[in-house]
């Protein structure tokens, strides 16, 4: 009982003492916590900040678009057909049928002269396109020792000693045999013309009107050219009497051969030699010249001519089919030759 008894006021004091000293401690921190509230500073306004403006909007960069590489074949693309309504096109109507309306005038043009006559639609030509030929003087020789003069006459001179064969002019004589004559060809007796060349030769110019290679105008031509290498040997179409052998105006130097009784020549032109004088006999296949260039000419050819006869003068026929008929019969022959015997083909 005692123990107890003493016991529960010293427990008493204990908590009154722990009380005070805890009520001393809360006092304490009141009081120190009020001086620090005291000694503060005052709080100055502080400016609300500026709004930060943001920055306009970037526009947004798109990545480039990848390279698109070529295919190796492009397929065929397909179309389809716009669908489009066409009026029906109505044909183009045929033009009316030109009638050829002959021309009004003709030139004619005569090559060894040079002579030009026009004539109307109808009118016939009396003694050739420039009229009546003129003769040509040929060159008096005069003998000095009796002064009595010779005058040449066509292929024939009459003289103090008589009558004879006209002699060539030296500018000829320069071109006569210049060179061993050739040997010729056998004819056909004289049943048809012979190809006047001693090898084939194509036709380079045929008969008709055409332009003129050196004098660049409309003009008639009155035979047929040949082209063939300078030098080749030239034979008589058919066989004849020489009428010319000299130069004759734009043929250059040529040769004229009279036919059946002198109705029918053949002429020969742009010849670089000739082998034949006025006055002989040439049969066919004989070689009279060589193929050349004199005269109004552009390169080595022979002008060929067949003339005929007829009562308003000598008129240039076109020989064109005969010399290629000609011709085949040369190149047959040609081969036949040149076959190996036994061979067959």
């Amino acid at each position: 009982m005692t123990r107890n008894a003493t016991a529960q006021p010293l427990q008493s004091v204990l908590q009154r003492l722990l009380l005070l000293q805890g009520l001393g401690w809360l006092g304490v921190g009141v009081l120190s916590s009020g001086m620090a509230l005291a000694q503060a500073p005052t709080v100055e306004e502080i400016p609300d900040p500026m709004p930060i403006q943001s920055a306009a909007p970037v526009p947004a960069v798109e990545p480039p678009a990848p390279i698109p590489t070529a295919p190796e074949s492009f397929p065929p693309l397909a179309l389809p057909a716009p669908a489009t309504t066409r009026a029906p096109i109505a044909p183009a109507p045929r033009p009316a049928a030109v009638e050829y309306e002959a021309p009004s005038t003709i030139v004619f043009s005569e090559r060894s002269t040079g002579c030009q006559s026009t004539v109307q639609s109808g009118q016939s030509v009396m003694n050739g396109p420039c009229g009546a030929p003129k003769p040509v003087a040929p060159p008096i020789a005069r003998e000095v020792s009796t002064g009595v003069s010779a005058v040449q006459v066509g292929p024939l001179a009459v003289g103090s000693s008589g009558i004879g064969l006209a002699t060539t002019t030296p500018s000829v004589r320069s071109y006569y045999n210049r060179t061993i004559r050739p040997p010729g060809r056998l004819g056909n007796g004289n049943v048809r013309l012979i190809f006047p060349l001693s090898i084939p030769a194509v036709i380079s110019s045929a008969f008709g009107w055409r332009v003129h290679p050196v004098t660049g105008d409309q003009r008639l031509h009155a035979g047929t050219d040949l082209a063939a290498p300078m030098g080749t040997p030239v034979l008589a179409a058919v066989a004849g009497r020489v009428a010319i052998a000299d130069f004759l105006g734009g043929y250059g130097l040529a040769v004229t051969l009279e036919h059946n009784k002198a109705t029918q020549q053949t002429l020969y032109g742009h010849l670089s030699e000739i082998f034949v004088k006025p006055g002989e006999w040439v049969e066919q296949g004989t070689t009279i010249g060589r193929v050349g260039s004199t005269g109004m000419s552009t390169g080595p050819h022979l002008h060929f001519e067949f003339r005929q006869s007829t009562p308003d003068g000598w008129v240039a026929l076109d020989a064109g089919v005969q010399l290629e008929y000609a011709l085949a019969q040369l190149v047959n022959a040609m081969q036949t030759a040149q076959a190996k015997p036994g061979s067959k083909g």
